[in-house]
């Protein structure tokens, strides 16, 4: 009888041992691109300027998340990050660990920062109507206009932008769910505003998250900042140590690499 009982128990334990939900998320490939805008003129400074911060025309950023912490890595070169850094964001950090796999350093840059820092923000969206399915998602459109003031620039004689400039066009879902953190990383509106502004919350709950996301800047006239979602799937099983810094690295600050 002892033996029986103890047998049951065993099997007991390995069935909610194996019924032990797999950790699954959701995966995104996002292509990010500068395109030509037909019928404009555009200058030699526009074109260096563009070819600094988006060398080759073009950048992919796959991510993962499961729903709480939030890992992404880029092929390509884009906005000062290095083809092959990796971003982990893990669950309730407000910062974004930037790992550089090639000499092992990463440092930590907040999740808040935006492209550009004013003394004044001026941003409006709302829902155009318009809908559209993207991968098999249904999306909307929401489109925005957001202008920046250039704060004056210490030291110099000379200050040509006093104003940033930008419409936004974005695709949104509300069937995927990513964390808060994900959906900032991947939305040129998120970028530019910042999550400190106080109508980003309702613009947040607007769009969720953007599949598709295209913005004309003033800083580079005649192009187009474009986010495509290429892929979108569901992850049955996430690799344990994804959203973990892996060992050995060392964090790099403004004193140099800490040892």
């Amino acid at each position: 009888m002892k033996l029986i009982v103890a047998t049951a128990v065993v099997m007991s334990s390995a069935v909610v041992i194996l019924g032990q939900p797999a950790r699954t998320g959701v995966e995104m490939v996002v292509r990010v691109e500068a395109h030509r805008l037909a019928g404009q003129d555009v200058s030699e400074q526009t074109l260096r300027i563009l070819e600094s911060q988006l060398p080759g025309g073009g950048a992919d950023v796959r991510y993962i998340t499961d729903g709480k912490a939030v890992r992404s890595s880029v092929s390509g070169r884009m906005f000062g990050l290095e083809d092959g850094t990796v971003r982990l964001v893990p669950h309730d950090s407000s910062d974004i660990e930037v790992l550089n796999p090639k000499d092992r350093t990463y440092r930590l840059a907040p999740q808040d920062s935006r492209m550009f820092v004013g003394q004044k923000r001026d941003f409006e969206f709302q829902r155009s109507g318009k809908v559209k399915t993207i991968l098999g998602q249904k999306t909307y459109q929401v489109t925005g206009r957001i202008r920046v003031d250039v704060p004056p620039i210490p030291g110099a004689s000379v200050q040509v932008v006093h104003e940033i400039r930008a419409d936004i066009e974005n695709w949104c879902t509300t069937s995927v769910r990513v964390p808060a953190a994900m959906a900032k990383m991947i939305d040129m509106a998120s970028r530019l505003v910042g999550s400190d502004d106080p109508r980003f919350a309702q613009y947040q709950a607007t769009c969720p998250l953007a599949l598709h996301s295209a913005a004309k800047l003033s800083l580079y006239p005649g192009f187009e900042l474009v986010s495509t979602t290429q892929s979108l799937r569901r992850l049955s099983q996430i690799p344990p140590g994804t959203f973990q810094l892996p060992a050995g690295y060392q964090r790099v600050t403004e004193r140099g690499v800490e040892k």
